[in-house]
């Protein structure tokens, strides 16, 4: 844990401006929770965006890699294989995947070129380069449940991270790194360049900074506890420069962020190599950080709404239930009209948060929440209606709040 403002990721810089300070409340033994004021009620954590004059935005202060490290390991979606780039690929996931390998196979001398796919899950994406004769293929995850997963496919998956793969020098020739950059917490000792071939190619792939969409069914969408690094593309470029790498190519992509979900999201992708030219000095290039700032603002416009909403469903002191504990729930609890209620059951279908506390209550499997009554709260605007309706055919007594 760390309340310390963070250096910049990209460029070292120890001043940034701060661009947004929000309160939002994890469960009390959250590994990501970086307390704010110890007066503050348990599990309240903070959430900051900075903006670097080099062009970077990122998280601020955020936790230990270490404890990023233990969060991947064992507490994240990933890590239960409830994902939904986990399981049997569906149409949207295959396409997805497709979009990467059509990208990078031009680039490609033959079938025979060994490729390492870093944050790899359970091998989705790999099994798409499988498909089209690619042959000598691994990945690396930090979660063992991918490992596991990704064995009875038949795909080498190991243990590891970013910052430590578990494979010699020079082993590839190809480095898939696809939505993994935006959650580390150290950008400085990435290990991706030391198993890549001299003559190696680098496919680095994360979400636009500069594309976050306010106009979706949840607040503050495209901030996370993962989502620590927000890059534009000139920042993902300059990255790269700093470790002896220049852009190949480069563009942008839009898909769907899962088959269950309307919202999109926009990426910027590069495929890089190995700078061979005498260094240059670096020199500051800084970016326009207006359209996170407006990001920001209108998220902010959009927070105050729902707690409007929120304060005539539920008055202060008064007992409420909430259905749904992930990154929704945590945006939530840290507005002032759930801080000013009594949470006094909580559920959630992913079982790893079963047992675990939140805001002073212990979380229960949904057959057990369904047993009771009273005013429950919604987290997911997406998954909203459907859960409603799961509670009403199970004849809730009680009003329900629908983001």
């Amino acid at each position: 844990m760390s309340s310390e403002q963070r250096i910049c990721p990209v460029c070292g810089a120890t001043h940034s401006v701060p661009l947004a300070r929000l309160n939002w409340r994890l469960f009390a033994d959250h590994p990501l929770l970086v307390p704010s004021d110890p007066a503050a009620p348990e599990g309240t954590t903070v959430y900051g965006v900075d903006a670097c004059s080099c062009g970077m935005s990122f998280a601020s202060p955020i936790a230990s890699p270490k404890a990023f490290e233990s969060y991947y390991a064992r507490w994240s979606r990933y890590a239960s294989g409830t994902d939904s780039l986990s399981g049997p690929p569906d149409v949207v996931n295959i396409d997805r995947y497709r979009g990467t390998v059509d990208r990078v196979v031009h680039h490609l001398a033959t079938s025979r070129v060994r490729i390492l796919d870093v944050g790899c899950l359970e091998g989705g994406l790999l099994g798409a380069f499988q498909t089209l004769g690619y042959d000598s293929l691994a990945g690396v995850d930090p979660a063992p449940e991918s490992m596991r997963r990704a064995a009875q496919k038949g795909i080498d998956v190991r243990v590891g991270t970013v910052d430590a793969i578990p494979f010699p020098d020079r082993t590839f020739d190809l480095v898939l790194c696809v939505h993994v950059l935006e959650h580390v917490a150290d950008l400085s000792n990435l290990d991706l360049f030391r198993v890549l071939t001299h003559d190696g190619r680098l496919y680095v792939e994360v979400p636009d900074a500069a594309s976050y969409n306010v106009d979706t069914p949840d607040i503050y969408s495209d901030l996370s506890l993962e989502h620590i690094n927000h890059f534009d593309l000139p920042s993902l470029v300059g990255l790269l420069q700093r470790h002896g790498f220049r852009a190949v190519e480069t563009g942008k992509r839009t898909y769907h962020q899962a088959s269950n979900s309307p919202a999109m999201q926009d990426s910027i992708w590069g495929i890089f190599e190995r700078n061979t030219a005498a260094p240059k000095a670096q020199t500051a290039c800084p970016q326009d950080h207006s359209m996170l700032r407006c990001y920001l603002e209108k998220s902010k416009r959009r927070a105050d709404e729902f707690n409007t909403r929120l304060v005539a469903f539920i008055d202060p002191g008064e007992a409420f239930r909430l259905w749904g504990t992930g990154h929704g729930a945590f945006r939530l609890l840290g507005l002032p009209a759930l801080i000013a209620g009594r949470l006094c059951s909580a559920t959630d279908t992913n079982p790893l948060y079963w047992g675990k506390r939140l805001a002073g209550t212990v979380v229960v499997p949904p057959d057990t929440f369904l047993a009771g009554g009273g005013k429950v709260v919604i987290t997911s605007a997406i998954h909203g209606q459907n859960i409603a309706a799961r509670l009403r055919e199970n004849r809730w007594d009680g009003e329900i709040f629908v983001p």
